[in-house]
């Protein structure tokens, strides 16, 4: 079974050189380890964002997250970065 689906892959692999995710969206987490990260409202937009199919990212607000077209952030937590609106 392994061999069956390896060899679809082995097929695309010319076009896979070279090749980058394109990450649409990031959600803003806080800034602790992620196996200490419990709050349920991170794991509810995790699941939105897969079920709506968007690559994303998880980043802390001490990261860079402005290059993305969607960020989400939790009302749970405010970043300490001030703001520019457009």
């Amino acid at each position: 079974m392994l061999g069956k689906s390896f060899s679809k892959i082995r097929k695309l692999e010319p076009w896979l050189n070279e090749a980058a995710p394109v990450t649409e969206a990031t959600v803003i987490v806080p800034d602790i380890p992620l196996e200490k990260l419990n709050q349920t409202y991170i794991f509810g937009i995790v699941k939105l964002l897969i079920e709506l199919h968007l690559q994303f990212d998880l980043v802390e607000s001490s990261q860079q997250w402005e290059c993305y077209k969607l960020v989400v952030i939790p009302d749970e937590l405010m970043p300490e970065r001030q703001y520019k609106y457009f």
